[in-house]
């Protein structure tokens, strides 16, 4: 009989924990997601921290809230768009609906520090 694979979620968390405990760095755990599950790099280092998109977005709003750039969390970023971003511009002919901005193009270029900075 076939048994379903265990969840890609569980999988990937497995693999996170192992490579921590084997003692390797953030930027060889992504490099060996964006290896085993062709991820993108936004995605890659976002699972090689081990956080989900919602986590992810919570840092980026308190990121981009002690830099300044939105002090007021009036344009806080969601899980929704954070996927959105991690995934653009799509596998397909034509660029998947959201479309980056410059803006956000400059807010995701400073997350490397922001990860660096919540470990």
């Amino acid at each position: 009989m076939v048994y379903a694979r265990t969840s890609l979620r569980g999988e990937r968390r497995e693999l996170h924990e192992r490579m921590r405990s084997a003692g390797m760095g953030y930027r060889q755990i992504a490099a060996e997601f964006a290896r085993v599950y062709h991820l993108r790099p936004r995605p890659a280092w976002r699972e090689a921290y081990g956080w989900t998109l919602q986590e992810a977005a919570v840092r980026i709003n308190s990121y981009r809230g002690e830099i300044g750039v939105d002090p007021g969390g009036f344009c806080g970023m969601t899980s929704a768009h954070l996927s959105e971003y991690e995934n653009w511009p799509g596998n397909r002919d034509v660029p998947a609906d959201r479309k980056l901005t410059l803006g956000a193009l400059a807010g995701l270029a400073g997350l490397p520090l922001a990860f660096h900075l919540a470990t």
